[in-house]
């Protein structure tokens, strides 16, 4: 019984390489599926990222099948050497996948910070039809909703399917709630933690209603001014 196990795990472990799913430790699933540049940028490899470039600057625009170029892999992985790095080499800002991207690690919420402070518009949808402040309000961490929040992310700007902040907190709060959803059967949820959960929502909850207020006054203070 215990030969047979091992041999299934290690079927397991097989089809995962040979998918390119080998795992790390440190990083989870390795980036060895990805075309060399890319997979250079999501591991942090600076030089070896200038070095291909240089050789081909138009690389800098190669993606892989889901879209995703250098620039967005350094940032799903929170390189943010790499992202400055591409950047100086002439990356627009402007692409709303980069709102996307941003991780809530320290150097996640730098490089978002780097996007607003230059201009970049929070207020528009990415991905699948997602606002960056719905997405933030749904998976943290409060830093980034913060960050969106000070550079003019409005709490009234909808997604898709016609959804803004409070929505997605409502729905995220019905999930906690819900003694059936998926999250309570997999994770089974001590009482505690359950409670944990609906505290953070109500947290968030109250931060939207303070900056709601804000910026209703800031709007009602402008049509004053200019009438």
């Amino acid at each position: 019984m215990k030969r047979k196990r091992v041999l299934i795990i290690g079927i397991v472990f097989a089809a995962l390489a040979a998918a390119g799913y080998v795992w790390s430790r440190e990083r989870g699933p390795s980036r060895s599926h990805l075309p060399p540049l890319l997979r250079a940028a999501a591991n942090g490899n600076l030089r070896t990222v200038k070095r291909m470039l240089d050789a081909n600057p138009a690389a800098i625009d190669f993606s892989d099948s889901n879209g995703n170029k250098a620039i967005h892999w350094a940032m799903l992985d929170s390189r943010k050497e790499v992202f400055y790095e591409l950047i100086r080499r002439g990356y627009p800002i402007d692409d709303p996948r980069l709102l996307l991207c941003c991780r809530g690690t320290e150097s996640g919420l730098e490089m978002l910070a780097y996007l607003l402070e230059r201009g970049v518009n929070p207020n528009q949808l990415v991905g699948e039809g997602h606002t960056p402040l719905n997405l933030a309000v749904n998976n943290g961490p409060d830093e980034k909703i913060d960050l969106l929040l000070a550079h003019g992310a409005s709490i009234d700007f909808r997604d898709a399917r016609g959804r803004n902040a409070f929505d997605i907190l409502d729905s995220r709060l019905a999930f906690i709630n819900a003694p059936n959803s998926i999250w309570r059967i997999e994770a089974n949820p001590s009482e505690e933690g359950i409670a944990r959960a609906r505290s953070r929502v109500e947290a968030r909850k109250e931060k939207l209603l303070e900056a709601l207020a804000k910026q209703k006054a800031a709007e009602r203070k402008n049509e004053a001014d200019f009438p």
